[in-house]
């Protein structure tokens, strides 16, 4: 498992995103990656995006809210005290974050590498 930090854009931690996905998808973009984060990245062999606004290189991480069995997959989002972080509350653009996750290999129609979304213990 690794680490990375940044900032978070478009993070769909606390409730999971249905937009695309009606079974619902964990989603995070860790943004404004330094040197040693995208050390980290490029090492699991995660694609550094850049598309020349604020978010400098990022990274997408995600995961599916529900196992193949159907199941439901929570995700625990924890403050920099180790507590839970309150569902009432939402992970705004520009928040420091550190992400843990690991690379799973995810074929699609053009084949990707898939970094998912762990909860942090």
């Amino acid at each position: 498992m690794s680490v990375i930090s940044g900032q978070a854009y478009w993070a769909h931690v606390i409730a999971p995103n249905t937009k695309f996905n009606p079974d619902g998808e964990w989603s995070i973009e860790i943004c404004n990656l330094n040197a040693k984060n995208k050390k980290v990245a490029e090492a699991d062999g995660l694609t550094i995006k850049n598309k020349g606004d604020e978010r400098g290189d990022f990274v997408t991480l995600k995961q599916y809210a529900r196992s193949k069995d159907g199941s439901f997959r929570p995700m625990t989002v924890k403050d920099s005290e180790r507590n839970v972080f309150p569902s009432s509350k939402r992970i705004g653009n520009g928040s420091s974050v550190n992400a843990s996750y690991f690379p799973k290999a995810y074929t699609s129609m053009v084949g990707a590498l898939r970094a998912i979304l762990m909860p942090c213990k």
